[in-house]
């Protein structure tokens, strides 16, 4: 039929990054750069360990632990050793479908009413590594950057609809209107895990699932749900007196369920003053003049999920969660019922 039209996207992105691990205690804004490390570094500081006669080995030369230099000197790792020996790789798979439909249910030649929607999935999955191995170091075995290894695995499933109908009925000369509606929603789910361990038995261990001591083991599961509906009138006289009254009924699961809908309206009067006769005078140097007066209320989500209950933290040791060698659980919010 001429009268509907049928269109489909569709997109995958994968990405495999190997980036430089530059595991900075002293510098925690640039964890990512190697080359800031190498110019905080000494340039008297060998890179490699030299032998008796003063000729380079093959093994990385770090400063030892029991050095007098100060600490910003004595733990920063060798930046060189870090680009050949440490990992930190990222992977991740992305594929978009939309499908779109548009269909005339009125001839599109008499008067319009029309059908247009689209529906996409957003399918998102990725993977991170790294591992610093024991050889970067001077810290002892036990210490949690002596072969530490991380792992985050994540993943999400998003789908996300508009569904829109448009009225234009023929009311006469010199006027027009248009009926509008619209139905939105979108469903949010992703979910990680994430683990970081320390003082494997060999750097050849770089699993952060194999056995070691762990540091961080957790795992996060969420889902966020919204829905929309818009209604909206346009009126035009003339072409130069202009009204747009709407009104759109929102509800997003971050919300308490005492005020999970909100209510948005809105409305504007316009008036093309260059339109009028007494201002044809001015068109060779006016092109468009026009006078505004709108009204809407708006409003803001809040920017996490469950805010509305009590949480908990029951994270070991990456946010001082533990007390004495002792796991704890503590609370990180309150119950908002009303939020």
């Amino acid at each position: 039929s001429d009268r509907m039209k049928f269109t489909t996207d569709f997109s995958i992105t994968h990405t495999d990054n190997h980036k430089n691990y530059a595991y900075d205690v002293g510098d925690a804004y640039n964890t990512e750069n190697l080359l800031s490390m190498a110019y905080r570094k000494m340039p008297n500081v060998s890179v490699y360990k030299q032998d008796i006669q003063g000729n380079n080995t093959d093994e990385f030369y770090t400063i030892l632990q029991s050095s007098t230099l100060d600490a910003s000197q004595r733990d920063l790792l060798n930046p060189v050793a870090l680009a050949y020996l440490a990992k930190n790789e990222e992977k991740s798979i992305r594929v978009i479908p939309t499908f779109r439909l548009q269909y005339d249910i009125l001839d599109p030649y008499k008067t319009t009413l029309r059908y247009s929607g689209y529906v996409s999935f957003d399918v998102d999955n990725q993977v991170t590594r790294r591992f610093l191995p024991r050889e970067v170091t001077t810290k002892t075995w036990d210490n949690e950057i002596a072969n530490m290894s991380y792992g985050n695995d994540a993943e999400s499933l998003s789908v996300y609809g508009d569904q829109n109908l448009t009225w234009i009925p023929k009311i006469g000369k010199d006027q027009e209107i248009m009926f509008y509606g619209s139905w939105q929603f979108s469903t949010i789910d992703p979910r990680n895990q994430e683990f970081m361990q320390y003082g494997a038995a060999s750097s050849v261990i770089t699993n952060p699932l194999l056995e070691a001591n762990n540091r961080i083991f957790k795992n996060n599961l969420s889902q966020r749900r919204t829905m929309g509906l818009l209604g909206r009138v346009h009126y035009s006289l003339l072409g130069r007196y202009i009204v747009d009254l709407s009104i759109r009924r929102d509800a997003d699961s971050r919300f308490g369920s005492n005020n999970r809908w909100g209510n948005f309206p809105a409305a504007s009067v316009k008036w093309i003053v260059t339109d009028e006769k007494f201002m044809e005078k001015a068109k060779p140097w006016l092109s468009e003049l026009g006078v505004r007066v709108g009204y809407g209320v708006v409003g803001n989500t809040p920017n996490r999920d469950y805010l509305y209950y009590s949480r908990y933290n029951g994270d070991w040791g990456n946010y001082g969660n533990n007390y004495i060698d002792i796991s704890t659980v503590k609370p990180t919010s309150v119950k908002l019922a009303n939020l």
